[in-house]
């Protein structure tokens, strides 16, 4: 399993973070490597995202929720992973996103891009595209 962790600071309340996040169907709009989402139910959800040309996808479980605070996942079915974001309030009007994922990459091509250093980078990009997109609709 590989552990990749981000970080970012959010222009935003933690309340307004969290449910852009909990959004799941905005996440294509503004994350390049997310393809689509399609909900099966409010706890289940089927993902497709674009890796560097590798095309993947599971069924993803919500596994906790705490309203403005936290939100985390595991995969049920498809590549296996999990996580958890959690909303910390910094300022009156700003948040802490901090995002621990965890991950089985498989095949040459994900091994050697997680000894690169390229889905780290991936993740970053997407804090930093969901920030853009926030701080736009705040």
């Amino acid at each position: 399993m590989t552990i990749l962790d981000g970080s970012i600071e959010i222009d935003a309340p933690a309340r307004f973070v969290y449910e852009q996040w909990s959004k799941f169907e905005n996440f294509p709009g503004f994350a390049a490597m997310v393809e689509r989402i399609d909900p099966i139910d409010s706890r289940r959800s089927v993902w497709r995202v674009n890796l560097g040309g590798r095309h993947e996808e599971w069924e993803a479980e919500i596994t906790e929720m705490i309203p403005g605070k936290r939100i985390a996942w595991r995969s049920r079915t498809g590549s296996i992973n999990s996580g958890v974001v959690n909303f910390h309030e910094t300022a009156e009007a700003a948040c802490a996103v901090t995002l621990h994922l965890q991950y089985d990459p498989h095949g040459i091509i994900e091994i050697l891009g997680d000894e690169l250093g390229v889905v780290q980078r991936l993740v970053e990009r997407f804090l930093d595209q969901f920030k853009e997109f926030v701080e736009i609709v705040a």
